[in-house]
């Protein structure tokens, strides 16, 4: 900490013995929590790396806006945590040292670092192992307080629990799969045709595919093979529910296209039984829950506190 408020008063030095035409402001205040500030430096060690990936995934589709409104979401997710820990500190939350060394510990293994790997990673994202280890205590306090305000409040209840998996049986199917023909086609009025033929028995599927299809396996007839269940598209989990093996799907849209499937054949997972996946589902019912007890409970830490936002 003194190291950062050393940067920020040499930065406020600078700014005002220096004229501010055409220079750049290196560091300043962004935001200030309850009386205590987070930096422009700071933030940018957060925000950073989030643009990077970003601009990984998108190339050349990020705007200034766009960064901008990125900085802003970066800066209110440290706004919220600085508010979690601030309120540990208040109800005097304490976390032991060895607390903090067992989860350094764990990431390591989770890793597969030794500390000579740690402290090379520390370096490059110019912490120290103090700093670290402050980090991680003050991630540690967030947690518990979390815990101890939110989590105990997420319900999830046995009723819950079997309507989901009542309602949701095919996500507990055990390498359910199906054989599968593909015939795409550029119009609607072109896949309607043809099914039409095929059901008429001018052709068969394989005959279509091959001669009419630009989809993938046009030349071995659309032929798909076996496919996990799972791995299948929500539409043509869709068209398929009500196609028993030997027929064919309604037409539907597929990427621009028009396709058909041919249900070759099913093989029909065994369901597991409620007992083996109710953790589970109790996880996949509590995720939504807790994030809207986490946010009720932030909301109410901000409501409470004084919080001047400056970017």
């Amino acid at each position: 900490m003194r190291k950062k408020l050393l940067v920020l008063v040499l930065a406020l030095v600078f700014c005002s013995a220096v004229p501010a035409t055409g220079e750049q402001v290196v560091d300043r205040i962004v935001a200030v929590v309850n009386g205590e500030i987070i930096t422009l430096f700071e933030l940018n060690q957060k925000a950073d790396p989030v643009v990077e990936r970003f601009r990984s995934q998108q190339p050349g589709s990020l705007t200034e806006d766009r960064i901008e409104e990125i900085k802003k979401r970066v800066l209110q997710t440290m706004v919220d945590n600085m508010l979690l820990r601030q309120e540990a500190e208040r109800l005097e939350m304490e976390i032991e040292d060895a607390e903090v060394q067992d989860r350094i510990e764990e990431m390591k293994t989770q890793r597969g670092w030794d500390d000579e790997r740690l402290d090379q990673m520390l370096a490059n994202e110019g912490l120290d192992r103090s700093s670290f280890e402050k980090n991680i205590r003050e991630d540690l306090m967030r947690r518990r307080l979390v815990g101890a305000m939110v989590r105990r409040k997420v319900v999830v209840t046995n009723e819950e629990i079997q309507t989901f998996y009542k309602d949701n049986q095919e996500q507990f199917a055990q390498e359910k799969k199906v054989d599968l023909r593909l015939l795409a086609v550029p119009s609607v009025d072109k896949a309607k045709q043809l099914r039409q033929r095929i059901t008429d028995g001018d052709l068969d599927f394989a005959q279509a595919a091959k001669q009419f299809s630009q989809g993938p396996a046009a030349g071995q007839g659309g032929d798909l093979g076996w496919v996990k269940w799972a791995d299948l598209a929500p539409q043509w989990k869709e068209v398929l529910r009500s196609t028993s093996p030997g027929s064919m799907t309604e037409p539907f849209s597929l990427q621009g296209q028009t396709a058909i499937l041919y249900l070759e054949d099913m093989q029909k997972g065994q369901v597991q039984p409620l007992s083996a996946v109710r953790d589970r589902i109790a996880d996949t019912l509590r995720g939504p829950k807790f994030e809207k007890q986490l946010e009720t409970y932030l909301q109410r830490l901000r409501d409470k506190a004084v919080v001047d936002i400056r970017l």
